[in-house]
């Protein structure tokens, strides 16, 4: 069977870096995979501008010969790993331009990660770098290779690892190949294209609606239904009892006790709904 093409790309470019060496022995160990071909690509060595491409990168219409360059360098590779440290809890910025210079070349393709920094390990660095390469259509194993406190492993200018990142690097490299030889790249993007048409066409919710016991129900800003009855304003009251709070009715007053029914409603109203035991006023009424 033949191997995937892994590119391993080294995040940091500043002098003095950890991330060579880093990447050294992690390229080793790659290299003895059955599944992969390790490939290195050196931002530092690659030293791409800051984006300077007038078309959109999903066009493919390149202009400049160094984006030509880095774009044939991508889509070589079947699956990447990138080397990243933590600066002020994110990611270095050659590593996001070298990100956004091509689109096409990284889609349907899966990436690991390697983070390294402080007690944290540059963990924060690879949440944010998993919301790019997402948009970016990649899928990433749930495995990775964190190194907290790197210093320590540096000897001499050359990465010296202990059990435990040798076993997370094997597991790592045994999921992506996993990913790498599966579909589930191509799913993962089907995906989410698809929940974002879905939630460009999602109808907003109305604000107005009628309950099946006929109440009219408006939505608060809280969520809470308001109910409003739609009957005669005022208590429950029998025409008996009204006719007894005034002994000498008015002629007025006598017109509305004729038009008022046995059942307290309206005789020219819509049919009378009946009130649930929790309305306040029917409480009243009862007394």
């Amino acid at each position: 069977m033949a191997k995937h093409v892994l590119g391993i790309i080294i995040g940091s470019t500043r002098p003095g870096r950890a991330g060579k060496p880093i990447a050294d022995w992690f390229t080793s160990i790659a290299s003895k995979h059955a599944s992969f071909e390790a490939k290195g690509l050196d931002l530092k060595e690659i030293n791409l501008p800051f984006l300077d491409e007038a078309e959109h990168p999903r066009f493919k219409k390149y202009a400049h010969e160094h984006t030509k360059k880095w774009s044939a360098l991508v889509e070589s590779c079947d699956a990447f790993v990138i080397v990243t440290p933590e600066y002020n809890h994110g990611y270095p910025a050659p590593l996001k331009n070298a990100l956004d210079f091509v689109y096409r070349e990284w889609n349907h393709k899966t990436c690991g990660f390697v983070s390294y920094g402080g007690e944290a390990g540059g963990t924060r660095a690879v949440q944010q770098l998993k919301q790019v390469t997402q948009v970016l259509q990649m899928a990433s194993p749930a495995e990775a290779v964190v190194v907290p406190m790197f210093p320590k492993h540096l000897k001499d200018g050359a990465f010296v690892s202990d059990e435990h990142l040798e076993k997370a690097a094997h597991a790592m490299l045994d999921a992506l190949a996993k990913l790498t030889g599966s579909q589930w790249p191509l799913m993962c993007s089907r995906r989410l294209r698809s929940i974002a048409r879905a939630s460009a066409s999602r109808r907003t919710l109305p604000t107005r609606r009628t309950h099946r016991s006929g109440t009219s129900i408006s939505r608060r800003s809280s969520g809470r239904p308001r109910r409003r009855w739609e009957s005669v304003r005022g208590s429950r009251s029998s025409p008996t009892s009204l006719a007894g709070a005034s002994p000498t009715p008015t002629k007025s007053s006598s017109s509305f006790l004729e038009s008022v029914s046995s059942c307290g409603r309206r005789k020219d109203r819509s049919p009378w709904r009946p009130r649930t035991p929790g309305n306040p006023r029917a409480r009243a009424a009862r007394g």
